[in-house]
């Protein structure tokens, strides 16, 4: 009994390790192990393979701490200097922030639509003070008063703009409004990143960014115009005000070369479009950012159509000419109406005694206005043609048609461009078909 069971459990053991040492089958039951090597041997080749996986997951979820490189460049001065890390925090806005981007076009129009509407305003006030017949100045015309105090106008409409916008508690211009953004303080944002929604500007930013706007713009423009005026720039270069014209100029040169710092700065990280918005933390950010701006091709379309209608119209006007439609007009209307019986217009019996009382050495186009002129309206009357008149309308170069009626050159040449089919002398009313020069002994007044 014992001999037995001894030999069926040699005969199981022998076969455990078979098993074992053999590759596992394909089969559902769990594979017995005897010692920890064999359940590693078999289960290494299915961790090795899982390993890349398990780790990709692992740091999605669980970021791996970022290292310090010690290595020499790593190290460096000047790269320790060029790192943002190092900068101070009012440096560090002219980076781009993520997560919070703002259309650069969008900030950029707002300028426009702002400029846009305060040039709508000075041309209504320039309209509307040109009804006005009283000089304010008396010794100044309209113009003059208008260009002396176009500074103190543009101050008045600016601070209205001013403060029916930002002073109140939209923190915001008409433009700004119209592209969806805001003024936010960015300084409060920069000092707690936890600052819910948009901080409003405070009143010391909104005087200040007032003040410098409206009076800054102000003063800087009159006290040009008054050196200017004054003749500073010419004054020798050991005068005081020379040099405190030179100051100003390079005051002036300076802040244009920062703005254009500052601008490139903006087109790279998307903030503060101005120098004063920068130096006050005045950020345009978008009122509604979930609000999606629902883009209108309608103006546009029609934008283009009259800009193509007024290209054509510049193009094919200067190729017509407008005397030469209206003669054709009128020739063909007195076609028409001979054909049907119809009367026509004809010049009177008071006309024709009224041209026939110029001197012959008058010319008649001059007299009727020129070359423009197709016919020469003569007021009737009988009194005679007044000298002033007639010296002024003295024919010049003069030339005699086939009805030998004499004018000028230039205004005969004139008439028979415009119409050189059918242009009827203006004293007798034929068809001048020729012209020539006119001797000098035929000419008699």
């Amino acid at each position: 009994m014992a001999s037995d069971t001894l030999d069926s459990y040699t005969q199981r053991s022998a076969t455990e390790t078979a098993a074992a040492a053999s590759p596992p089958a394909s089969s559902s039951l769990p594979i017995p192990f005897d010692n920890v090597v064999d359940r590693r041997a078999f289960y290494e080749p299915a961790q090795q393979e899982a390993a890349p996986r398990a780790a990709y997951w692992h740091d999605q979820f669980h970021p791996r701490p970022v290292t310090t490189d010690v290595s020499p460049s790593a190290t460096h001065p000047l790269r320790t200097i060029l790192s943002p890390a190092t900068w101070p925090a009012q440096l560090r806005t002219w980076l781009p922030v993520k997560g919070e981007h703002v259309a650069r076009v969008s900030q950029l129009d707002t300028d426009l639509l702002d400029a846009d509407l305060l040039d709508t305003l000075r041309q209504q006030w320039q309209e509307g003070v040109r009804l006005f017949k009283v000089r304010i100045i008396p010794s100044c015309s309209r113009i003059q008063v208008l260009m002396k105090l176009e500074p103190e106008i543009t101050a008045l409409f600016q601070l209205a703009i001013y403060g029916l916008t930002v002073a109140r508690s939209q923190n915001a211009t008409y433009g700004a409004e119209l592209q969806n953004l805001r003024y936010r303080n960015e300084f409060k944002h920069q000092r707690d990143r936890f600052v819910p929604g948009n901080a409003p500007l405070t009143q010391g930013q909104k005087i200040l960014y007032g003040t410098l706007l409206v009076g800054g713009q102000y003063l800087w423009t009159r006290t040009n115009r008054h050196l200017t005026d004054q003749g500073w720039g010419e004054l020798p270069e050991t005068s005081p005000r020379k040099k405190a014209w030179k100051a100003l100029q390079f005051v002036d040169k300076w802040y244009h070369t920062l703005s254009m710092v500052n601008f490139l700065a903006f087109l790279y990280s998307g903030r503060y479009k101005s120098l004063l918005t920068r130096l006050l933390g005045m950020r345009l950010v978008y009122s509604r950012p979930q609000m999606q701006s629902q883009v209108s091709y309608e103006y546009l379309n029609r934008q283009m159509v009259w800009y193509a209608f007024t290209e054509f119209l510049m193009f094919i006007l200067p190729l017509v000419s407008l005397r030469r439609l209206k003669r054709s007009l009128q020739r063909g209307y007195r076609r028409t109406a001979e054909r049907l019986g119809l009367p026509t217009s004809q010049p009177d019996q008071a006309q024709a005694e009224a041209m026939a009382r110029i001197p012959r050495g008058v010319c008649v186009i001059c007299l009727g206005g020129g070359p423009s002129h197709t016919r020469a309206v003569l007021p009737v009357t009988t009194d005679p043609l007044p000298e002033a008149t007639a010296a002024r309308c003295r024919v010049r170069v003069p030339y005699v048609t086939n009805c030998d009626h004499i004018f000028c050159y230039v205004c005969l040449v004139s008439q028979m461009a415009i119409d050189a089919q059918d242009h009827a002398c203006l004293r007798c009313g034929q068809s001048v078909k020729s012209m020539r020069r006119l001797e000098a002994n035929e000419w008699c007044d």
